[in-house]
């Protein structure tokens, strides 16, 4: 509005604003271990509470007569994750190794040593980025069982002097 009246009204601007970044999942289990390999699982990560409410209402923009109406959705809560970040440590070694990227809630690490120290930890990402990572856990391979030691066969020969 200015001294010549009310002029015409802009079009509707439509905005979004990015999920939250996905909280540390969870790991649930390390299953098939053995002196070379380990199952890993995690589960996804809780949905944030979502106890703020979105602002309803009329906004006024500037000191003079404009107002704007703000309307919005009803919260989604979190984007799923997209993308799952698996990392390992050998036997308390800082440097960690991203081994596996992917959608999936479990992987099977192979390449292990036998009777050594595993550090696992994992994060979730979307489309804000990556998340925390999970606490980290600790496995340690089994030894494997001594091989199988077969004795040379010995014949005997009995020799009779009358």
């Amino acid at each position: 509005m200015n001294a010549l009246g009310d002029g015409s009204f802009s079009s509707a601007l439509n905005v979004a604003t990015l999920p939250p970044r996905p909280d540390a999942p969870q790991f649930v289990g390390f299953t098939n271990l053995t002196a070379n390999s380990v199952r890993i699982q995690w589960a996804r990560p809780d949905p944030p509470s979502t106890s703020a409410s979105p602002r309803l209402g009329e906004e006024e923009i500037t000191p003079v007569t404009a107002t704007a109406i703000i309307t919005a959705a009803s919260p989604v809560g979190r984007a799923k994750p997209l993308y799952y970040t698996l990392q390992l440590s050998q036997d308390a070694d800082p440097e960690w190794i991203v081994i596996y990227e992917g959608t999936e809630t479990s992987y099977k690490a192979t390449r292990l040593q036998e009777n050594s120290s595993y550090s696992f930890r994992v994060c979730a990402s979307n489309v804000s980025g990556p998340g925390v990572y999970s606490t980290v856990r600790t496995i340690t391979t089994p030894r494997l069982p001594p091989p199988v030691v077969r004795g040379k066969q010995w014949q005997c020969v009995c020799v009779c002097m009358p």
